[in-house]
């Protein structure tokens, strides 16, 4: 809303927020119960950590920032992309555009986004409803409407990247 009072100079209290509302009947904790059997689809063994970055646009969504975090940090750690454009990594687990992205969100054991600007997006609502906690940047709007047990949220610097992934 202050970014629309700002840019359009429009009056604050001519505006009212409205967050995009998420179909909790297909994301939701039931699509825990095949969290085993996607996990070993992708290739993930039951000791490696599986963090989702959704992405079709991976420099806006901070893909450097985290790939640098993720250098020399835990091997455990496998970044899985789901999205049209493959991450060129090679610590990246490509799975291209993905459908079943519930499945996929109650596969994982985190969300990561850590885009330069993200007015709000559904990844975090909808990864937290399949009982997937989100690593989200300051600069992703909806970390603005999630806990802190749900979302842990890091400035866009790689030492505050890896304290959220020590954290998670």
């Amino acid at each position: 809303a202050s970014e629309i009072a700002h840019h359009y100079a429009i009056e604050p209290g001519k505006i009212s927020t409205l967050y995009p509302p998420v179909d909790t009947g297909v994301f939701s904790l039931a699509v825990r119960s095949g969290r085993d059997a996607m996990r070993k689809k992708i290739g993930i063994a039951p000791e490696e950590l599986l963090l989702l970055f959704p992405s079709n646009n991976h420099a806006l969504k901070g893909s450097d920032l985290i790939l640098e975090a993720l250098q020399d940090f835990d091997p455990r750690i496998k970044l899985v992309v789901a999205g049209k454009t493959p991450l060129n990594a090679p610590n990246a687990i490509n799975l291209g555009f993905f459908k079943d992205m519930p499945a996929l969100y109650g596969a994982a054991d985190a969300v990561i986004l850590a885009s330069h600007y993200e007015a709000f997006g559904l990844v975090g609502p909808e990864a937290i409803l399949c009982g997937t906690p989100a690593l989200f940047a300051n600069t992703v709007g909806a970390a603005e409407i999630l806990s802190e047990d749900a979302c842990i949220r890091f400035e866009r610097t790689v030492p505050s990247l890896r304290s959220a992934l020590d954290k998670a």
